[in-house]
């Protein structure tokens, strides 16, 4: 047997995740969460935090992806883009928006004479070391686990050759497949209706951290800070009454078509600015003759 027909495999296997990285990274990232939080699926008797675990995939898969075809170069700069925090004020006020929203979304409800009389169950929560590390837990773990994966690694890739809205169109229906598992141990949703509401709502956050990422030149950073809070927020936000993160992602989708008007489909970015950088191109592997 040649040594070219025992690498043919491994080259074929390469060229194919050079041709389709981001559906590579998809299912690699949707097996890993989707391993990590069976034990919740199959509502073994494990804690609650366990949920935690499932924010491993994107990071995890993006990782892999990255080192595998890009190698060392490409990883560097998958690091530089997750710590760029030289951004402006402006990108940092963005990112943090999500404590604005949730405040005006609470101040809306007061005017209109929601019932929000659960300020001392959310007094009581924060009371509880339990309640609040298992918050703050799953808020920076969903946070700093998934926009690596989704908005570090596969938004670039989707935006070589497409417009900015359509790279997020794509990477949404993607997104929005990955959460199907906790549908059946976390989010309980009762309606058709519901459940098209959840994707428009995912859909409006996608466009709002396109608009994010490529106005800040592509920092990852600035999205895992704006999707940790947020967590933070609608968790928050729950406690008090479940319209608060409700009213809060109707503010989301409002915005997004802000950014849509502000950004244009094609940049999605409210600078003038490259609306990314593009990673570093994967390496091409040479087969071995013999």
């Amino acid at each position: 047997m040649h040594l070219s027909d025992m690498t043919r495999p491994v080259g074929t296997f390469t060229a194919a995740l050079q041709r389709h990285p981001v559906f590579a990274y998809y299912v690699l990232a949707c097996a890993l969460s989707w391993l990590a939080v069976s034990p919740l699926i199959l509502h073994t008797d494990v804690s609650s935090n366990w949920h935690a675990l499932g924010a491993l995939g994107p990071l995890a898969a993006a990782l892999i992806m990255t080192a595998f075809l890009g190698g060392k170069t490409a990883l560097r700069d998958f690091g530089r883009r997750l710590v760029r925090w030289r951004v402006g004020t402006i990108a940092w006020l963005v990112a943090l928006s999500p404590i604005i929203l949730g405040a005006v979304a609470i101040a809306l409800l007061a005017m209109k004479g929601a019932p929000l009389d659960r300020i001392q169950e959310l007094r009581d929560a924060f009371a509880n070391p339990g309640w609040l590390g298992g918050m703050f837990l799953a808020s920076l773990a969903y946070g700093l686990g998934e926009e690596p994966g989704w908005r570090g690694y596969a938004l670039p890739n989707l935006q070589r050759g497409r417009s900015a809205f359509r790279a997020t169109m794509l990477l949404s229906i993607g997104w929005g497949i990955w959460h199907v598992p906790y549908f059946l141990y976390r989010y309980h949703l009762g309606s058709v209706e519901q459940y098209v509401g959840f994707y428009l709502g995912l859909l409006a956050g996608a466009v709002w951290l396109t608009f994010l990422y490529n106005s800040t030149g592509g920092s990852t950073l600035m999205v895992v800070v704006w999707h940790t809070t947020w967590n933070a927020v609608a968790l928050t936000g729950a406690v008090i009454s479940p319209q608060v993160p409700a009213v809060t992602s109707v503010m989301i989708m409002i915005g997004a078509l802000i950014a849509l008007r502000v950004g244009g489909q094609q940049r999605l970015s409210w600078t003038f600015r490259q609306r990314l950088p593009l990673p570093v191109p994967t390496r091409h592997r040479t087969r071995t003759r013999a």
